[in-house]
């Protein structure tokens, strides 16, 4: 429950408190939910979009990234 939250909030602020930029790109950034869950995602601040890339446990959030 607190991820899909978390993922409701991003929508209308999308750099909350505890976000943090990924090292490597200029508009990915991650937010830390509950403890072990990540939520990565890019914002394209032109088009005032965000693309949700990943939400799911932090075992496996950055396998791909």
């Amino acid at each position: 429950m607190l991820v899909f939250r978390a993922l409701a909030e991003l929508a209308t602020n999308p750099f909350p408190e505890g976000s943090k930029k990924l090292k490597g790109s200029e508009s990915r950034f991650r937010l830390r939910v509950a403890g072990s869950y990540r939520i990565v995602y890019k914002v394209f601040q032109v088009e005032r979009l965000i693309k949700i890339e990943f939400a799911g446990h932090r075992k496996d959030a950055y396998r791909w990234f």
